[in-house]
């Protein structure tokens, strides 16, 4: 029974159609590899419709109240 090794991951993005090249990995000469390659759903990552989705959110005095002036809807 072998040992299962931890999994790899590196994203990248081709620059030639039909061609990846991957460097740097830390794997030896004549070690066995299993490649699988898959599309990054969406498109890039640079691409992304939801640029803030993931950052943190931080409320100053959420539950202050607020006067009706200071709401920009109502300028």
């Amino acid at each position: 029974m072998s040992a299962t090794l931890p999994a790899h991951r590196i994203e990248t993005t081709l620059q030639e159609d039909g061609r990846l090249v991957v460097e740097s990995l830390p794997f030896h000469a004549g070690q066995s590899v299993e490649v699988i390659i898959l599309p990054r759903p969406g498109g890039s990552r640079t691409s992304s419709p939801e640029p803030l989705r993931g950052l943190p959110v931080r409320y100053d005095r959420p539950f202050d109240p607020v006067a009706e002036s200071e709401w920009d809807a109502s300028r």
